[in-house]
């Protein structure tokens, strides 16, 4: 009997180690499944980041991983997720983590569009056009990790070829040349496109003067320092034959009578 009764205690007790154990296992997979599902990689579309700091990317999500690498600061990573505050990363073809309080968003750069450009949906030509930049358009550039720069303009953002793009403006055309006329007669200056406007000075034969524009009949000129309006029956393409008086009215007696030569318009 004692020797039944030994070995009935002995396998009530494997039984128990074997009902233990197999609960201890449950309950570490439950841990660590429980643990894991804590600390999801909430994955998005990959984002530019630059490191404030030389930073650890480690193989996990933890100063507990190892160090993979060290990405210098100031250095551009692709962010894909997140796992708590620490982002999933990409950096010089390594994979890994790196605590996302060193990451910031770059400051965007400027460029110039050198012609008429097609802002894409995706870098490539085969994406759909968002919109058309026209030349010498300001951009801004939120990634040129590629060919084809992410880039955002008019409240629009998307992707556009980097041959077009420059990092100077590009020059501003000349100023357009003014038209020039001279005056065929001495010719009078007046405040408005009529005779009936007062007179700001005469102008000498052969004087030459500027259009500003012609809007009315009397175009509107510019005399030495003068702006008015002059007749344009008196305003030639060419200069006279003859030299400018540069003169006042010349007055002729005629015995105890005087009389001016009367200036034009």
């Amino acid at each position: 009997m004692k020797a039944a009764d030994f070995i009935r205690r002995v396998v009530v007790s494997l039984f128990c180690l074997v009902l233990l154990g197999t609960f201890s296992g449950i309950h570490q997979l439950d841990l660590s499944t429980f643990s894991a599902k804590q600390n999801p990689v909430l994955a998005g579309a990959a984002e530019i980041k630059v490191t404030t700091a030389n930073l650890n990317m480690r193989t996990g999500p933890g100063t507990s991983y190892g160090v993979i690498t060290v990405i210098p600061k100031g250095a551009q990573v692709s962010v894909s997720g997140y796992s708590g505050d620490w982002a999933k990363v990409t950096y010089s073809g390594k994979n890994g983590y790196a605590h996302s309080s060193y990451l910031k968003n770059p400051a965007a750069s400027v460029r110039y569009t050198t012609a008429n450009l097609n802002m894409r949906s995706g870098p490539g030509t085969s994406y759909s056009v968002i919109l058309v930049i026209p030349k010498g358009a300001e951009v801004s550039v939120l990634d040129s990790s590629s060919t084809w720069f992410k880039v955002s303009y008019g409240g629009k953002t998307g992707y556009a070829s980097s041959s077009y793009l420059t990092s100077s403006p590009s020059a501003p055309p000349p100023p357009a040349q003014l038209p020039v006329r001279y005056t065929t007669a001495d010719l009078n200056l007046r405040t408005g496109p009529s005779t009936s406007y007062p007179i700001i000075l005469s102008m000498p034969k052969g004087s030459q003067v500027t259009i500003l524009d012609t809007t009315y009949a009397w175009p509107k000129v510019r005399y030495g320092t003068k702006e008015g309006y002059a007749s344009p029956s008196y305003l030639s393409t060419t200069l006279p034959s003859t030299s400018p008086s540069g003169s006042p009215a010349v007055v002729i007696n005629k015995g105890n009578r005087s009389s001016s030569v009367k200036r034009i318009a």
